[in-house]
This record gives C-alpha cells, structure tokens and sequence, in this order.
C-alpha cells in the first residue's frame, strides 16, 4: 500500500530542484521525486518556524510534532484569516442557519360586481373580441341582440359558449348579454367562451378553478399563420419544373 503523494518544487541555493522525505529530513536532489503528505506537513512547519526563528528575539524554539493529513485539511475547511490578520472560527464563516420565513398567503379574491349587480369579463379568440355581462336571471343567453339559437347556428359552437354555464352549475340561473365583433363564426363563440368564464370568475370567485381546470380562463394564442412572400400560402409553394 502507497501512501498518497503530491509533486513538489523548491529553489536551494538559487538552483531549481526537487525534495525527498528522508529520516534526516528534506534533502535536495537532482532528479524527480514524489513527497508525501506528511512530508508536506514537515516542510510547511519547518519554514513557519524558521520565519518565526528570525523574527523572535530567542535563539531557540521547540518545533511541535508535524500536524495530520486530516488536522490540515480541517484546518483548511473551518478557518479563515481576516483582513486583520486574525483567524475566524468556523462559527463565523458558518453561520447558523436562519429560519426561514414563508411568505404570506394571497388574500381572498372578492367577488366584482356593478351597480346593478353584473360582472364583466373580456374574451379575445383569433381576431375577436367578446364583451360579456352575468347577471342573475332565468338562464337567456343573447349575443349581438340575438338569442344564441339564432345566432350560432351549430351545434359544437353552442356547446363553446354553454360550457362554462354548465361547469359552474350556472345554466338557467345566470342571464348572459354579450357584444361581440371580428373575425368568424367560430372566433367569435369561442371569444364569448372565454369572456363568459372570466365573467362568471368576478361574479362568484368559487367558481375560478373549475374554470382554470377547464382551460376557459386561459386566452388562446393560436392565429392563422401569414402568408410568405414567394409561396402560395403560409406553408404551400409555387408548383416547381426543373426544366
């Protein structure tokens, strides 16, 4: 079993040379060789007391044993010389931990109400726009001064604009007014969608996640992509003859 060594270089005499461990101590070579760890420990006390030597007024000073492998590599963890010149103790340069403080809990959201007792929310969809009152009532949905049957003629599109109603365990107790303009039949009713969650969400906060479960809260981004110059549509190209 080797014991773990570490490659060293010192200057004797003004000629650059390698160090041995020996019993005598460490003694200048010509060629390379490898110190260990408790050589290292030697070499580093005898210059601190060598220095120590010329500064004191003594001529004689008892060197202590070579510190260990694990005293120095402690040593080198839990202390820290200062700007000063002292050595900070490990509680210093660590700390006891602070106890952490959680922040506080959002308050409670508050019900958005006018005047005479409607909320508004504002639902976008593609190029639409949809501007969408809740009110208590017998369940009438009107759209652009419409009832939705006249209005939105399909079925699926119906179903845009009644989900919210029927998560929230609204229809037929909730009446519905809504304005909306831009782009198409199915922009538009997926525009009251989202207008009318966000509508039913000010009027009644309860209702927030199961519409947030749902994904009627949250505003669609997708849109038609552009058309590219040089093609034919936004992905299509131009029909290509190589000759």
């Amino acid at each position: 079993m080797f014991a773990r060594s570490l490659f060293v270089l010192q200057k004797p005499s003004g000629i650059l040379s390698h160090t041995k461990a020996t019993s005598g101590g460490l003694l200048p070579v010509e060629l390379k060789r490898w110190v260990n760890w408790a050589a290292i420990a030697e070499r580093v006390q005898i210059l601190t007391v060598t220095q120590t030597k010329k500064r004191s007024s003594k001529n004689t000073l008892d060197a202590p044993p070579p510190p260990s492998q694990e005293a120095l590599v402690e040593a080198f963890f839990t202390t820290k010389v200062g700007s000063d010149g002292e050595i900070e103790s490990s509680s210093t340069l660590n700390p006891a931990p602070q106890q952490v403080v959680l922040p506080a809990a959002p308050p409670p959201r508050e019900a958005i109400r006018d005047a005479l007792g409607r909320s508004y929310g504002t639902g976008k969809r593609k190029t639409s726009i949809a501007r969408v009152w809740v009110y208590p009532g017998s369940g009438s949905i009107q759209i652009n001064g419409k009832p939705l049957v006249d209005y939105v003629p399909y079925p699926t599109r119906r179903e845009d604009v009644l989900n919210p109603l029927v998560i929230t365990e609204s229809l037929g107790k909730m009446n519905v007014k809504a304005s909306v303009e831009g782009g198409g039949l199915t922009g538009q009713a997926q525009a009251v969608r989202h207008g009318l969650a966000k509508a039913l969400q000010n009027y009644n906060p309860e209702f927030r996640p199961a519409l947030r479960a749902a994904g009627f809260l949250t505003r669609d981004a997708r849109v038609v992509e552009r058309k590219k110059p040089g093609q034919k549509k936004a992905r299509k190209k131009f029909q290509w003859a190589k000759r």
